[in-house]
């Protein structure tokens, strides 16, 4: 699943024509002004070329809905860096093209690790002109049963 993820980004994005990309998984969605406020904030900071919103998690087996926000981690040498999913990530279209290019090498290794992680990792540590906004703009389904949390311990370990 991590691969294909990966690649459907890659050929969405070819086939893509903007110069601010967002990516929405299929079970995800954006609140009703998401994109207006992000492409304001483009506008406003030409530097921009990552940004990502907190999400309202959505666990649909109890019909909740939780908002939280990410704490800033001073100290990241230890552990992988907080971010959110890829449902909250918007790109500035150069950016995305560098970025996918820098982390394809990683497929044979690391093929359980989603889009996700191999971006904000990536973006954490050779990127300057990223933002987290505070607004909770995505409502991102949260399956426990899914990859990311089923297999979280072992990811840990081996990445």
């Amino acid at each position: 699943p991590a691969l294909n993820q990966l690649n459907a980004i890659n050929k969405s994005f070819l086939k893509s024509k903007g110069e601010i990309i967002f990516l929405l998984d299929s079970d995800d969605y954006f609140l009703k002004n998401k994109i207006e406020i992000i492409i304001n904030l483009f506008k406003k900071n030409e530097d921009l070329n990552f940004l990502q919103d907190n999400p309202i998690y959505f666990y649909p087996n109890k019909n909740m809905k939780i908002r939280r926000k990410l704490k800033k981690k001073y100290f990241t040498l230890h552990t992988w860096p907080y971010f959110n999913p890829t449902s909250t990530m918007v790109f500035r279209r150069h950016f995305l093209k560098k970025l996918l290019k820098n982390i394809s090498f990683s497929n044979n290794s690391f093929e359980r690790m989603f889009f996700d992680a191999r971006a904000f990792i990536y973006i954490y540590f050779f990127e300057k002109n990223y933002l987290l906004i505070n607004d909770h703009l995505t409502l991102y389904t949260q399956n426990l049963k899914g990859d990311t949390l089923r297999y979280y311990n072992e990811k840990n370990s081996n990445w």
